[in-house]
């Protein structure tokens, strides 16, 4: 699978709301990678432009941003995976993030020395409403993004 670009008016692009055109932008790679194994997922994340793979990541954390401590719950396979963190945090240095990137930071330190301790990851609840209300303001960054870098994600008919 190569690199997928949406098709959509400038008026689309424009008038979408920031969530719908974040979600539509990232659906062909999440559809395709839905339900199939590590090595399809690595191939067609692979196909992605930095643009693309900096938003597909965000997403992932904006799907299931209700918390980290959900997250984790949520997506098990992904978050034991260090490559899962690091592109985390090249998509929020890509996006220019910062906040979000020095929350993923903190959140992996904890996360890892809960997991080295082997106990529970406990006492998050602070930081799990900072990065629901951080996502909810980055939302609008993100999309300000594509609108501003439509050739990455958006294939303009008129």
């Amino acid at each position: 699978m190569g690199t997928t670009l949406i098709r959509m008016t400038r008026q689309e692009l424009a008038s979408l709301d920031d969530t719908a055109l974040c979600q539509k932008c990232v659906q062909p790679a999440a559809l395709a990678m839905r339900g199939r194994g590590s090595d399809v997922r690595e191939q067609v994340y692979g196909s992605l432009t930095p643009g693309q793979r900096a938003v597909f990541m965000f997403w992932v954390l904006y799907a299931h941003g209700r918390g980290w401590t959900q997250m984790c719950a949520e997506l098990p396979h992904l978050v034991g995976e260090d490559s899962f963190w690091l592109e985390l945090k090249l998509a929020a240095k890509h996006l220019h993030l910062d906040e979000l990137l020095a929350q993923t930071q903190a959140f992996e330190k904890h996360l890892r020395e809960a997991r080295a301790a082997n106990r529970p990851i406990q006492g998050k609840e602070q930081d799990d409403a900072l990065l629901a209300k951080t996502l909810a303001r980055d939302i609008h960054t993100v999309a300000s993004y594509i609108r501003a870098n439509p050739g990455q994600f958006v294939e303009l008919k008129d």
